[in-house]
């Protein structure tokens, strides 16, 4: 899961919620990554146009 929240609260609440979310779906892994704006825009744009977005299954 990429996510540009990089200040608080989100910064602390986001890897709360995936630890109780994993917690209670033990085959699940999600991994966070803090980015600037721009830059998730950026990577966004790059993966799309590779077809290699994160999937979601």
């Amino acid at each position: 899961m990429a996510r540009h929240r990089t200040t608080e609260p989100s910064k602390t609440i986001y890897p709360e919620i995936v630890k109780a979310y994993e917690a209670a779906h033990p085959n699940v892994d999600i991994k966070l990554t803090n980015m600037e704006n721009d830059a998730f825009k950026a990577k966004m744009t790059a993966v799309t146009a590779s077809g290699t977005c994160p999937t979601s299954s």
